[in-house]
């Protein structure tokens, strides 16, 4: 799991959020794979993790497991983020995430599958390792009877990404209190 934490760290490092959210590079690169190993905590005990080597990883949920409540912020560890995150990255991370949660909730069913996070290392960037990856995902979703894939991005160019792949934007969320963009999407999983 480190080592797909360590992908996602990689991969998110210079996104609009995490680089809004901790905006000293260094700092960051220290802390993103703490946060991201949380997050496939989560994501293994109640979804799944899938890996490609150290190239690409993605981590999903069920939509009923979309919401983090405070067993789940224990279990995974992420309750944890004031201190090993920071204080002030954890509460602006926490004005755009809890808005966009509170959105994603809302437009799950019980056959939505959540993809929490999808990343590929920066130098795999453009193989098709991404679209490869998210493949997996949605074909794994489906052959648990899930009908439906969620996912949220926070930057513009993933959004093109995400189309080519078959999904749509259900809800672009311009309105948050981090002053970011989020767009939820979503496509079937067959």
């Amino acid at each position: 799991m480190r080592d797909a934490a360590a992908t996602l760290a990689a991969a998110f490092h210079g996104g609009a959020l995490f680089s809004r959210v901790q905006p000293d590079p260094a700092v960051r690169a220290r802390r993103l794979p703490w946060l991201f190993e949380g997050t496939l905590r989560h994501c293994r005990r109640h979804g799944r993790v899938l890996t490609e080597g150290r190239d690409a990883a993605a981590g999903w949920v069920p939509g009923r497991r979309l919401a983090l409540g405070p067993l789940d912020l224990a279990r995974s560890g992420l309750v944890a983020a004031p201190v090993r995150f920071g204080p002030l990255a954890t509460v602006r991370l926490e004005q755009h995430e809890r808005p966009t949660q509170r959105r994603l909730v809302a437009a799950s069913t019980s056959t939505t599958g959540y993809l929490w996070v999808l990343g590929v290392r920066p130098d795999r960037q453009g193989t098709g390792a991404g679209g490869a990856m998210l493949r997996r995902v949605l074909d794994d979703m489906a052959a648990r009877g899930l009908a439906r894939c969620l996912l949220r991005t926070d930057d513009a160019p993933n959004v093109d990404f995400y189309r080519r792949h078959g999904f749509e934007v259900v809800d672009e969320c311009t309105d948050l209190p981090s002053r970011l963009p989020a767009w939820i999407m979503a496509a079937s999983t067959g």
